[in-house]
């Protein structure tokens, strides 16, 4: 687990370093909340099971008054930008 630990926080300062310059900084300097989006399957009658969480880690960034949201996608290997009503508690 802990080989694991190390692995994913390397590839996600890999895919930081990528990022333009005005979002590494939201990383770098900004207070950080992440969200894992899970999903329900219903049967009609009242009876959930939870189902597999969508692949993707949502994180949403406040910096100097400014909130950012990302999405980072470890199957594809990149963050990206998404809107703020994604990243929501």
């Amino acid at each position: 687990i802990e080989e694991k630990k190390a692995a994913v926080n390397t590839t996600v300062r890999h895919m930081i370093s990528q990022l333009p310059l005005e979002d590494r900084k939201h990383f770098e300097f900004g207070k950080i909340s992440f969200f894992q989006e899970g999903s329900y399957v219903m049967d009609g009658h009242f009876n959930n099971t939870y189902d597999q969480n969508r692949p993707g880690l949502l994180v949403k960034t406040e910096l100097l008054g400014k909130s950012q949201a990302y999405v980072i996608d470890f199957n594809k290997g990149t963050i990206e930008r998404a809107g703020l009503y994604d990243a929501r508690i």
